[in-house]
């Protein structure tokens, strides 16, 4: 492949347009006459399109925006968006057009156009964008300008915008390497809609939670609004809504049938409060589900309804006190959440459910019950192994502390294991034991 005019390229002009501006000087008339849609696709990643002629004349160092989004890998914009004003003027695509959070022209100071105004076609990739001109064969009609909305003329709040977008078409669990191609800029003005109003907000919330099952923690069912709210970089007014969403009252739900839940090992470690060797419990005993057989990690995904089947049939009876009064009582005996599930789910323990804010203040138990429970599960875990962190808990001796008492052979290091975060859960009762002793002969 030879071209016979190979204009330079401009400073700010990215490689796929650059690859257009050649293609239109040498006469074509479409990309896709010359270039197949892998190779196209690859410029527009700023990648070799593995035609050497064509690679030698174009590649340059990728474009990189400085800010990184929690959804996917590279902030590089894989579909077209472009100022009508600037093509008019210089007839070439600017780089910065592919960073997702600019999409206003500063030179303008009016917004950057992704779709064409008279058919609603997305913009592609092809040579009539250096023309001002649709890319739909069928309409190829001028682009115009649209107005500068203010709000959005900074990435900060643009991407919060993206965020919002993200969370609203309910594409968070669904990571990508590049900006979701779905997502569009009608999508953007959607959510700064949600982000610009408090009375939005409020019907947000309520209508998830008049969606969702009755028996799910409210923190599952706004799991995509604590997300919202951990990622926003400005505030807006909805945030005061969103902080305060556990004190409103909700609609009650109807009869919505269980569906799967899934979430990521992440974030259901964080919304049921249970660590990922209590989800390898749960996994173990059916009472969550993997979609994948490997082992789990961050990013696997579980289906946490059959938590939510088994407790919505353990009605509150009486005698029953809440489970958040005996917190100190499981700190001290190393119960966790999925210690109770399993003892739920074998009998060996009656629970009392309503759904709350979250698991640990949904669940209700007998005093002297629970007691017994507690007991006979701590002595059942003498011959585990535990992390240094949890050792930490049990002893609340500092890490030092600890790494010293490893040195000294009080502390061991399984004999099975090159995991040297691990240590003998035997070891640590004792040490616990004998600071307990300690303490009461200082005082």
């Amino acid at each position: 492949m030879k071209f016979a005019v190979i204009p330079a390229a401009f400073s700010n002009e990215s490689v796929i347009g650059h690859t257009l501006r050649i293609l239109k000087r040498n006469g074509f008339k479409h990309i896709q006459h010359v270039l197949k849609k892998p190779e196209i696709t690859r410029l527009i990643k700023w990648q070799k399109s593995k035609i050497d002629a064509l690679d030698n004349l174009t590649f340059k160092k990728s474009f990189s925006p400085q800010m990184s989004f929690p959804f996917w890998e590279k902030s590089l914009l894989t579909t077209a968006q472009v100022c009508p004003q600037c093509i008019e003027e210089n007839a070439y695509f600017h780089e910065e057009w592919q960073n997702p959070f600019t999409i206003h022209c500063e030179k303008h100071q009016c917004m950057l156009v992704s779709e064409c105004s008279s058919c609603g076609e997305p913009l592609k990739f092809d040579i009539q964008l250096l023309a001002n001109q649709c890319t739909n064969p069928k309409c190829g009609k001028y682009l115009s300008s649209k107005a500068l909305v203010p709000v959005v003329n900074d990435e900060e709040r643009v991407f919060d915008c993206y965020l919002a977008a993200y969370v609203l078409n309910e594409l968070c669990e669904n990571s990508s390497k590049y900006p979701n191609e779905s997502i569009n800029h009608n999508d953007l003005y959607i959510g700064l809609e949600l982000l610009s109003s408090k009375q939005k907000a409020r019907e947000w919330l309520s209508k998830l939670v008049s969606k969702s099952n009755q028996y799910i923690p409210l923190n599952i069912v706004l799991a995509n609004v604590l997300t919202l709210t951990k990622y926003l970089k400005c505030d807006w007014p909805a945030l005061a809504v969103f902080k305060n969403m556990y004190e409103f009252e909700y609609p009650n739900s109807t009869n919505v049938l269980l569906e799967p839940i899934w979430l990521t090992i992440d974030k259901a470690t964080t919304l049921l409060g249970i660590d990922l060797v209590g989800i390898e419990r749960l996994l173990y005993t059916n009472l969550v589900t993997s979609k994948s057989l490997s082992r789990l990690n961050n990013r696997s995904f579980i289906d946490v309804s059959p938590i939510i089947k088994i407790l919505e049939q353990t009605p509150l009876t009486e005698g029953m006190k809440p489970l958040t009064c005996f917190k100190q009582a499981m700190l001290y005996n190393d119960i966790c959440i999925s210690d109770i599930l399993n003892g739920v789910h074998d009998g060996k323990l009656n629970v009392g459910y309503i759904a709350a804010n979250d698991l640990l203040s949904s669940l209700f138990v007998k005093p002297e019950q629970f007691k017994s429970f507690c007991s006979q599960t701590f002595s059942n875990k003498r011959d585990e192994v535990i992390s240094i962190q949890k050792a930490i808990q049990l002893t609340d001796l500092p890490y030092g502390s600890l790494m010293k008492l490893r040195k000294q052979g009080k502390l061991r290091v399984p004999l099975w294991t090159y995991d040297t975060e691990q240590v003998v859960y035997e070891d640590v009762l004792r040490i616990r034991e004998q600071k307990s002793i300690q303490l009461n002969l200082g005082f």
